[in-house]
């Protein structure tokens, strides 16, 4: 009831430029033009159809799509926060596989760790000293292995293996094969 026999410029005097502007193609062209105006401090969106029904005579009519505009808004926002929480139980899932990948891997150096330890304690007078020694070695080696393998785990929960170079070098496979079996021993 409040804008039964007000003008258009009454309602939107900002759209005034914009208003007249198409009131000039339309009268020109003779062709229904539509554009979507929004209103902020009514919060409300309109897509308004200008036509001229009659030589001499514009018309424009305004449907209130404020409703439709908010329900796209909230789609699309359900969406986007649909895939975020997809995004996040991947992520997730991928923590917890590594975590579980991590704890595996790790009681292999912390039971050679343990045993080393075990043996020094009980043995230790019995022990040569190349033995003792070696028994010491051991122990640096899989704490070392143990550090490498969690700075490795920590990275890659972070996202940041693209910052890893890879550094390949010479091994003796005959050394590093001899290594692996004392390791299981």
């Amino acid at each position: 009831d409040s804008v039964i026999g007000k003008t258009v410029l009454d309602l939107f005097p900002d759209l005034e430029a914009r208003y007249l502007t198409l009131l000039r193609d339309v009268v020109i062209t003779g062709e229904a033009k539509r554009f979507e105006i929004h209103i902020p401090p009514l919060e409300k969106y309109f897509e308004v159809l200008a036509f001229c029904p009659r030589e001499n005579q514009f018309a424009t009519i305004f449907f209130d799509t404020t409703e439709r505009k908010q329900k796209k808004q909230f789609e699309l926002e359900y969406k986007q926060l649909k895939v975020s929480f997809k995004k996040e139980r991947e992520r997730n899932s991928l923590v917890q596989h590594i975590i579980s990948m991590l704890s595996h891997d790790l009681r292999t150096p912390l039971s050679v760790i343990s045993t080393s330890k075990d043996i020094l304690r009980q043995y230790f007078d019995k022990l040569s000293q190349e033995k003792r020694e070696e028994r010491f070695k051991t122990i640096e080696h899989q704490i070392r292995f143990v550090l490498e393998l969690l700075d490795d785990t920590v990275q890659m929960v972070r996202g940041n293996t693209g910052d890893v170079q890879l550094m390949p070098r010479k091994v003796n496979l005959l050394t590093l094969c001899k290594v692996i079996v004392e390791d299981m021993n």
